[in-house]
């Protein structure tokens, strides 16, 4: 029973080891920056308080994706802030609790968490990549150049997004990619630049 069990479950796993072991891999860049301050000065956002809003946003979005079919991208706004006012650390330890709170709530099987996990890392570390790589600490966030900096940080995290859950799906078609791509960064960027 238990070998049958463990067979399941490997076999349920296996078509998930590559992208997870990418996302993984693009979750490596957070690393130099895990030392690092908040972007801007003068605030510098807690962990707990990033977990908080990140759970809030997502749960909405998975709400609205449950009843209109589509994701309402609030927490992206959420992200820009953090990538702005919050320690790195903060950030990817905030966007991990929040998420995973969120996802957890709705149970869903241990690859799908695994995969959750792994994208949220993969993203933040790539959009923290693209901001610190554009602008420079301490950031005056009455410039302009800030601003665009973390919109594309907010970008490049929607690319790892996408990529993401094509890579996953069922019978992944990476022809699919452009189109979907051009679709969420029309729904994602402007809600980010809203926020």
């Amino acid at each position: 029973m238990r070998r049958a069990v463990l067979t399941r479950a490997l076999g349920q796993a296996a078509p998930l080891l590559l992208p997870l072991a990418v996302l993984l891999a693009v979750g490596a860049l957070v690393l130099p920056h895990l030392g690092a301050g908040a972007l801007a000065g003068g605030l510098d956002l807690p962990w707990w308080a990033l977990a908080a809003l990140f759970a809030a946003t997502t749960t909405a979005e998975l709400r609205s994706a449950a009843r209109a079919g589509r994701r309402v991208p609030a927490g992206e706004a959420v992200a820009l802030v953090g990538l702005l006012w919050a320690a790195p650390t903060a950030l990817v330890a905030g966007r991990l609790a929040g998420t995973l709170a969120a996802a957890l709530a709705r149970r869903p099987a241990w690859p799908s968490v695994a995969v959750t996990a792994a994208g949220v890392l993969a993203q933040t570390a790539l959009a923290l990549q693209v901001v610190r790589g554009l602008v420079d600490a301490p950031a005056d966030p009455a410039r302009p150049a800030v601003w665009g900096a973390g919109l594309a940080a907010v970008a490049a995290s929607r690319v790892v997004a996408v990529l993401g859950r094509e890579l996953v799906a069922p019978a992944p078609d990476l022809r699919r990619v452009p189109r979907a791509l051009a679709h969420d960064l029309a729904r994602t960027v402007p809600v980010a630049a809203a926020g």
